[in-house]
């Protein structure tokens, strides 16, 4: 509607209209929710210009637009380029008299800086609680997130008495005023497991990640990214608790989640969006060899080397899949060739998979599997 609109309004209305910059930006949140990213940042920047052009920099909405500005730079790498913006963002925001999204803007701006500049992002976070004790008492989502914010920042400098504080104050809030089906209470809960894990107090972290685990089994599922992120956590709060074989059953359960995320995530999108859930969720993982090592018994041993194959398998049995999809040839013998391939593979990784294989089958397969690549 926007789209259509845009011309008519500019046409009749002017440039510098109030409500072609509120077409724009309204497209500009379209194409930012269609992941048409770069579009949307050249219209979010049209906003920009016009307000300040018009000379509307006390208006609520520069903050929106320029918020919106910083997720997409950061949303595309551009971290730098998203942390001035916040605050910018910030600074407009301030001359709007808007508290609660100051306090907004002011999270935003501490979870930016976090890493690259702690000092920044501390004085920010305490900006941010600063406001909503201010308004709410400290009873606020925006409380929950600076808190846990302020603990990170403050257990990277060492200053872990405060850092705990802080941990238990974010989780005691988002208990009270977070709604515990919604996806913010489950962040809550696995960042206070992470908060704990990193003071090293591994009790409270295996509490906290399995309570958030069951919720997130509950409420999104087993197949959902969250829940296989939740197995990871688990299995390295049980290895620092010396429950081995609790660590690898987590490990073996995460596999099994990841195999079926991998065969849908490769059989169905970009390759953008494949080369990044492969970057963020490999199918191989260092702590069962780790494991390994530590476990005492021969049957830990065998299921992590079991693990350690089977995630090797992944990737190609996901990969062949998505190319069966794509195969399109007037050469019925390469087509002949593709699918005889595409089955020697399938029997490798499945052998794999079920832990049926052994050396010398594997070794056949796989030399059926390059001679037919090589031609």
């Amino acid at each position: 509607l926007a789209q259509k609109v845009l011309p008519t309004l500019k046409r009749t209305l002017g440039e510098t209209h109030t409500e072609v910059t509120a077409a724009l930006a309204l497209l500009a949140y379209a194409r930012r929710h269609a992941n048409q990213l770069h579009e949307s940042i050249d219209l979010f920047e049209q906003a920009e210009a016009i307000l300040v052009t018009r000379g509307d920099t006390c208006s609520r909405q520069l903050p929106w637009v320029l918020r919106n500005l910083g997720h997409l730079h950061s949303a595309l790498g551009n971290q730098s380029a998203a942390d001035s913006i916040m605050i910018r963002a910030y600074s407009a925001a301030e001359c709007s008299n808007d508290s609660s999204f100051l306090a907004t803007i002011a999270m935003d701006v501490g979870l930016y800086h976090r890493r690259s500049d702690p000092s920044t992002a501390k004085r920010y976070y305490l900006k941010a609680l600063a406001i909503v004790n201010d308004i709410h008492g400290g009873k606020h989502h925006v409380a929950v997130i600076a808190q846990q914010g302020l603990a990170q920042c403050l257990i990277a400098e060492g200053e872990n008495e405060q850092a705990r504080r802080y941990i238990s104050g974010a989780l005691s809030t988002a208990r009270e005023v977070l709604d515990t089906t919604d996806t913010d209470f489950l962040m809550s809960l696995w960042m206070a497991a992470d908060g704990y894990y990193k003071l090293r107090d591994f009790v409270l972290a295996e509490s906290l990640n399995r309570e958030c685990q069951w919720r997130v089994e509950k409420i999104l599922g087993p197949d959902h990214q969250w829940y296989s992120a939740g197995l990871a956590a688990l299995a390295y709060t049980y290895g620092a608790l010396h429950k081995y074989d609790e660590s690898l059953e987590c490990y073996r359960q995460l596999l099994n989640v990841r195999q079926r995320q991998i065969k849908t995530v490769l059989a169905s999108t970009s390759d953008q969006e494949k080369v990044e859930f492969l970057r963020m969720f490999p199918p191989l993982f260092d702590e069962p060899i780790a494991l390994a090592l530590k476990c005492q018994s021969a049957e830990s041993r065998q299921l992590a080397m079991e693990m350690i194959l089977k995630g090797k398998a992944l990737v190609p049995e996901a990969a062949m899949a998505e190319k069966e999809t794509a195969f399109d040839s007037d050469d019925s013998s390469l087509v002949d060739n593709l699918n005889c391939l595409r089955q020697i593979r399938d029997a490798a990784a499945n052998a794999v998979l079920s832990g049926a294989a052994d050396k010398d089958s594997l070794a056949t397969l796989r030399a059926a599997q390059d001679s037919l690549e090589v031609e």
